[in-house]
């Protein structure tokens, strides 16, 4: 029987209101990097693969919008916690 690759989701609003800029999504593609899992982050006008800057980027997230994190493969749960976490922690100033 083969195993199902564990997945994980998290919704998450951005609070910074200049929303996901390149810093914060430089910040993003480096924690993406260090997982295994493959994620995306998805915005109403489409998604991301976390580990590309520009990717993030064309997002054009802005300040206040949710964004949904879902990853699928071995530390799936870690690396959606993970980005969760940095993009509930952006700074507001």
């Amino acid at each position: 029987m083969k195993k199902e690759p564990l997945r994980a989701r998290a919704l998450v609003r951005i609070p910074d209101p200049q929303g996901l800029h390149a810093r914060p999504c430089a910040l993003l593609a480096k924690i993406a990097g260090k997982h295994k899992a493959q994620a995306w982050i998805k915005t109403p006008k489409g998604k991301a693969d976390p580990r590309s800057v520009l990717e993030l980027m064309i997002l054009s997230a802005g300040g206040s919008e949710e964004l949904e994190i879902e990853a699928e493969g071995a530390d799936a749960p870690a690396l959606v916690e993970a980005l969760a976490r940095t993009i509930r922690e952006l700074d507001p100033t």
